[in-house]
């Protein structure tokens, strides 16, 4: 596994089920007889989630957008007397 992969999609990749090993996550399905298969399987979803991440990484800009519009959603819900500065 390269060491820049992402440690949480090594996580999703080794819970997610797959058809070669019975529709079961990695995680159960793994033992002596397929430990090869499970872990080529597990970095082939590793290293194309993180490959997808890389890809899907927004522009500052954007990410500034999108925090400014959570904090006025969140002044827009809170009680009143919480939202008054």
């Amino acid at each position: 596994m390269p060491r820049s992969i992402d440690t949480w999609h090594i996580y999703h990749a080794l819970l997610r089920p797959y058809d070669a090993l019975g529709k079961l996550p990695a995680i159960e399905a793994v033992g002596p007889t397929n430990l090869h298969l499970a872990a080529r399987l597990v970095a082939a979803q590793s290293i194309e989630a993180d490959e997808l991440a890389a890809h899907a990484d927004l522009p500052m800009h954007a990410r500034q957008t999108v925090q400014q519009l959570v904090q006025k959603a969140m002044m827009v819900d809170a009680p009143e007397d919480l939202a008054a500065p």
